[in-house]
């Protein structure tokens, strides 16, 4: 995290405007602004109060590899931190492919007719490729005729295959892969659980079933998925939470203090590589800026908690 950025997360964590911070530093609002904005570097005096306002070292506010790091933080026993697996176990996405059984065997029947169509629109091109290359060249006028008739019929036929693949498309169920049942009703029972026990509740990808939540009553946070809790971790032990990018994948590293003091790391990896899209017609590229989207999407959410993690911690 760059000083700009750290600037901020730090103001705000304090819940102070730029009009607050630039009072008690002596300095004006266009200084803050200008820090803020990586225009300009605040002089070491300055730097002084900041560290000593902020509870953390000046090496760590410029240091721009490192994420904010608050000086003196205990290694004591605060409270229990529950730790079951991780996101990254197989579990994670199950049910996220499941279908009930009466939409398998509308899939199933709707693969199987589409499939027939497709292999109809084929064999009428196939078929017509194959009797250019016999008939060859017309030694005729008839054969020609002929020739030419048999053309126009082959691609009647395309046609017309292509307009029936298109037509039972619409027609065979066409919503029993969008509509995934089974993923709609363990999505609705989480999140109406979630929702009544937590003040906070975020889902940190689309299609996964996996939410981040905090909860304001005990001080705590959490990471839920395969339908139970399975990291909970009082803010008092939290030390800070690290996000890396590679390419189609975001890595998460929670970093706490564990019952016996001692710093543990939670960690997962979310990557849009891992949906379970069902697509008829998406082509690679169609894919691919899906991904790209998905993969900046996650990569905002978990900043975003990693920011709300840090002013919790800050107001302790």
């Amino acid at each position: 995290m760059i000083l700009e950025e750290k600037l901020i997360t730090l103001r705000k964590s304090k819940g102070l405007s730029q009009d607050d911070l630039a009072n008690k530093l002596d300095v004006s609002r266009q200084a803050v602004y200008k820090w803020e904005a990586g225009q300009a570097t605040p002089e070491i005096s300055k730097l002084k109060i900041l560290s000593a306002l902020y509870n953390v070292s000046i090496d760590n506010l410029l240091d721009n590899k490192q994420d904010i790091i608050y000086m003196n933080t205990p290694k004591a026993r605060y409270g229990a931190v529950t730790v079951k697996k991780s996101l990254d176990d197989e579990a994670a996405e199950k049910d996220n492919t499941k279908l009930l059984p009466d939409e398998e065997k509308k899939f199933k029947v709707r693969k199987l007719v589409l499939g027939i169509a497709n292999g109809l629109i084929i064999a009428s091109i196939a078929l017509a490729v194959l009797f250019f290359i016999l008939t060859g060249i017309a030694k005729s006028e008839e054969e020609g005729a002929n020739n030419a008739t048999t053309m126009i019929i082959f691609a009647i036929l395309f046609v017309v295959f292509s307009v029936i693949k298109s037509v039972l498309s619409k027609v065979i169920y066409p919503k029993v892969q969008l509509a995934r049942t089974y993923y709609n009703q363990e999505y609705d029972k989480a999140v109406n659980e979630l929702n009544a026990k937590y003040d906070t509740v975020t889902m940190l990808q689309p299609d996964l079933l996996a939410w981040f939540v905090y909860d304001s009553k005990s001080n705590s946070f959490g990471f839920y998925f395969d339908g139970e809790m399975q990291f909970f971790c009082p803010i008092n032990n939290y030390a800070c939470l690290n996000v890396k990018q590679y390419e189609t994948l975001t890595h998460v590293e929670v970093k706490y203090f564990d019952q016996t003091g001692k710093l543990s790391v939670y960690e997962f990896s979310l990557s849009s590589v891992r949906m379970f899209w069902i697509h008829e017609t998406k082509t690679k590229e169609d894919l691919e800026i899906n991904q790209m989207q998905l993969d900046a999407r996650t990569k905002a959410i978990v900043t975003e908690i990693k920011q709300r993690l840090d002013i919790e911690k800050s107001r302790i």
